[in-house]
């Protein structure tokens, strides 16, 4: 069974080894072991347990808890786990259509793995995932850089986004939502920060009617949907203003039409900060 406290722990503690391309090369005779693959897109691997090897960029290194692999795009990987891969626990960033989500994967046995429940397809703002890109795109732009180099560009916005997903798991775990309609409207509704989520998305996405959503959410949840999504925002903002992410950011990853208002709202609910 999953601790989850533990992996909570692992995301806020952060990274503390980064292999990237200017990784210098090991263990290049264990490659032929793996099944790799490549592809446009960008990837990255955060460990949450266990101790085991990976291969990236040609290379097979030693990883163990707190080890994140950037695998840009074309960098050759490895796919699949391998036979020797057991009682492990991965995160797994994926870019996909200009959104990143982040996905626990467990291996259990003979690199049998699985998604976990409740730890996948967790969507990061759009804040944050485009101060990791603008820093990825930094440092892949650079024809040499050290392991200071590489934790200067990258370590602060990939802490960002794993503490992100450290607050939806404590969020889930505080809430314990069951999985049922609302509980995935709120997952829906925290996932896009309270973007584009009017009734009528809302109800579209349920198969209810407005007012029959509108009353069912409230007799579940014990808020209306335009209260939930308020506290959302809330928290969102909290975290966001922490990083120092752009007013212009922060008002377009809460739907609002502007800067200005952003602050109008905030002004209308600061006594609920």
């Amino acid at each position: 069974m999953i601790d989850r406290d533990n992996v909570i722990s692992v995301l806020r503690h952060g990274v503390t080894k980064i292999y990237t391309r200017f990784s210098p090369p090991a263990n290049q005779e264990l490659c032929k072991k793996y099944h790799h693959s490549s592809h446009p897109s960008r990837e990255f691997l955060f460990v949450i347990s266990g101790e085991s090897f990976y291969m990236c960029n040609n290379s097979v290194y030693h990883c163990s808890p707190g080890t994140l692999f950037l695998i840009d795009s074309g960098m050759v990987h490895g796919h699949r786990y391998t036979l020797e891969d057991n009682n492990l626990l991965h995160i797994w960033g994926f870019f996909h259509e200009r959104q990143v989500h982040l996905t626990a994967m467990e291996v259990t046995v003979n690199g049998q793995a699985n998604a976990v429940r409740g730890m996948s397809r967790i969507m990061i703002p759009e804040g944050l995932q485009t101060q990791f890109e603008e820093r990825w795109n930094l440092l892949s732009q650079l024809k040499y850089a050290t392991d200071q180099d590489v934790e200067r560009y990258i370590k602060t916005p990939v802490n960002a986004v794993l503490d992100e997903m450290a607050f939806r798991l404590a969020e889930q775990m505080e809430n314990t939502a069951e999985h049922t309609k609302m509980g995935d409207l709120q997952t829906y509704i925290r996932a896009r920060n309270g973007r584009e989520c009017s009734l009528a998305r809302l109800a579209e996405i349920s198969g209810y009617t407005r007012g029959y959503l509108a009353h069912k959410f409230h007799d579940e949840v014990g808020i209306t949907i335009g209260a939930f999504i308020d506290k959302v925002r809330l928290e969102y903002t909290r975290l966001a203003q922490k990083r120092g992410i752009r007013q212009k950011e922060i008002a377009y990853e809460l739907g609002l039409s502007s800067p200005a208002a952003f602050w109008n709202w905030l002004h209308k609910h600061s006594n609920q900060k």
